[in-house]
């Protein structure tokens, strides 16, 4: 009857797993010895050796064993002894289990089917080499029991080189390191980019690739460059995805990925592809929401405010006034106000805007708000102060000193308006210099003499008698004909 270990029952357990390799030492790859031939006059004879058809797992270095077999009294016999014991010293598992009291029924020699998930063992066949009784002293009894792995292969008298690596490669049914490393795919897309912490955006190349069949895959390395360079960026990648960035614009890349297992096997090719021309990003930002956008008419000005877009890359909000079916760009902010300064009163203006990217892509414009500006700003009708008036009129245009006060009147009220009490209208010259003043009292105008009283100074000649003596000192000689600048 077969006895079973399986790792999930409780009557067993894995003790320790301390050996998976012999030493070099203990190794051997030819056997050799004598033997007693029968046919021979019983005479110790050599056996022919036996040795591995292929000894690069050894480095082509011959490690021998010289086993003599003094009981055996047939060459063939012999040749099979030495074959077991070269093929099954290539079965190199050994453990410990311990077992429960129905290991007792176990001896050496017996075989026994191992099952463990852990390495992937379904009745793997071992070998008992030794075993144990331990407890009984109040403690529970178990049954020590060595263990080596075997196999039916080993003891064939002719062996294959598959039958071989049957023995050698039987240690565990999980794929094999050295298989399924291929990449068959390798997707390449650009016209994509991402947004950095500090707003800008970059290019970029988004990479991907098929997983291989091999389960031992721990990572890939990946590597990539702009066409005609002549060294790889090189990285470790451990899923399969990867972005390049930046990717400069209007270039070409050559990329390659190739897997690595979890002991450092890789495949001899790697997987390649190339793309051309990388394009510039083209991803607009949001555009403002409408409902914040709004227009407020005022005093020769319109305020437009909004909610700026959240986008981690927004520059600036573009402001554009409308007119006729023709938009023009009035301005930008980088906050959410916009004042549209110099507008003319009473009149209606239509705006929209847009959201501008730091890469100089802007999104598509709102719908158009509109907003009237306010009207000029005029105050009450009512009187007037009086005032000095001066009214520059050509030389033919002057009026005489002898000028009626209608004729003041007509002037006065065709330049200025209608008079009030103590209006002063200073009619002047620019090209002959001259000046010359009337009052109004109310009811008519009256000229006034050039006279100089300490409040008026007039242009011109004047003589002695229009100087003001109360305002003047000790004038005692006969002044004649004094001007202003005498004066």
């Amino acid at each position: 009857t077969p006895f079973f270990v399986k790792s999930s029952t409780s009557f067993g357990r894995l003790t320790g797993l301390y050996q998976t390799r012999f030493s070099r030492r203990d190794l051997v790859n030819t056997v050799r010895g004598t033997f007693i031939d029968k046919d021979n006059r019983w005479i110790a004879d050599d056996y022919p050796e036996q040795q591995l058809a292929d000894m690069t797992e050894d480095n082509n270095v011959e490690s021998i064993i010289d086993l003599p077999l003094p009981l055996v009294t047939s060459s063939a016999t012999a040749q099979r002894l030495a074959k077991q014991v070269l093929y099954t010293s290539r079965e190199q598992i050994v453990m410990n289990v311990s077992l429960g009291a129905k290991a007792y029924q176990l001896q050496v020699g017996d075989t026994i089917k191992v099952t463990m998930d852990r390495y992937s063992w379904t009745d793997k066949i071992f070998l008992v080499k030794s075993w144990k009784s331990t407890g009984g002293d109040g403690s529970p009894i178990e049954v020590q029991v060595s263990l080596q792995e075997t196999s039916s292969t080993a003891y064939n008298w002719s062996i294959s080189s598959d039958e071989y690596q049957q023995i050698v490669s039987n240690n565990t049914s999980l794929d094999n390191i050295f298989d399924g490393l291929t990449i068959s795919t390798l997707n390449l897309s650009a016209g994509t980019a991402s947004t950095q912490p500090d707003g800008t955006v970059v290019n970029n190349i988004a990479c991907s690739w098929t997983a291989p069949s091999n389960g031992q895959v721990t990572h890939y390395e990946f590597g990539y460059k702009t066409s005609g360079a002549t060294n790889f960026t090189e990285t470790t990648v451990t899923n399969t995805t990867f972005l390049i960035e930046p990717a400069l614009v209007g270039k070409n890349y050559d990329v390659r990925v190739r897997a690595v297992t979890s002991r450092g096997n890789t495949s001899t090719a790697y997987k390649t592809g190339t793309i051309s021309n990388v394009p510039a990003v083209t991803t607009a930002p949001s555009v403002p929401t409408f409902s914040t956008f709004t227009a407020t008419g005022g005093y020769k000005q319109v305020v437009l405010d909004w909610v700026n877009p959240t986008n981690n890359d927004l520059r600036y909000v573009e402001v554009a006034r409308v007119s006729g079916g023709t938009t023009t760009v009035i301005g930008n902010s980088s906050g959410t106000t916009f004042t549209d300064g110099g507008r003319a009163n009473s009149t209606s203006y239509v705006y929209k805007i847009r959201a501008v990217n730091t890469s100089g892509i802007a999104s598509a414009y709102t719908s158009t708000r509109t907003a009237t500006t306010e009207a000029d700003n005029v105050g009450p009708a009512g009187a007037r102060g009086a005032g000095i008036w001066t009214i520059n009129l050509a030389s033919g245009d002057m009026p005489a000193i002898t000028a009626s006060s209608s004729t003041i009147n007509s002037l006065f009220t065709t330049n200025v308006s209608s008079p009030v009490d103590k209006d002063q209208a200073r009619f002047t010259n620019n090209t002959t210099q001259e000046q010359r003043v009337w009052l109004y009292n109310g009811s008519t105008w009256a000229y006034q003499a050039e006279v100089i009283d300490g409040n008026l100074l007039v242009g011109g000649s004047i003589d002695a008698t229009a100087l003001n003596v109360d305002k003047l000192s000790a004038i005692s000689a006969n002044l004649g004909n004094v001007t202003v600048e005498d004066v």
